[in-house]
């Protein structure tokens, strides 16, 4: 333990001779400044995509396709169709809602 330890000091002693710091401080603020401008534009665009994702919920949902076409969902109202013409009509639906 004796060895490590005058090797950290060695180390600590050498590094008290070097005055100039290897990035300028500007630098380093002009870049920190930066991460942060950039996490903050993050936390905007997240509320923003998730503002309008959940404005309209509906239940017919749509996505674009990889060639640009548009891709209807309309499972809900299908299921509810079903529903409506294949059970009586004091039927009781069990279902489960899965948030993930």
């Amino acid at each position: 333990l004796k060895t490590y330890m005058k090797f950290i000091a060695g180390k600590k002693a050498a590094r008290r001779g070097d005055k100039e710091p290897s990035v300028p401080r500007e630098v380093a603020i002009v870049v920190v400044l930066g991460v942060a401008y950039m996490l903050c534009m993050y936390v905007f665009h997240c509320t923003w995509v998730t503002s309008e994702a959940y404005s309209s919920p509906s239940i017919v949902l749509s996505a674009k396709q990889g060639d640009g076409s548009r891709a209807i969902f309309d499972d809900f109202r299908e299921a509810y169709y079903w529903i409506r013409y294949n059970t009586p009509q004091d039927a009781k639906i069990m279902s489960w809602w899965d948030y993930g």
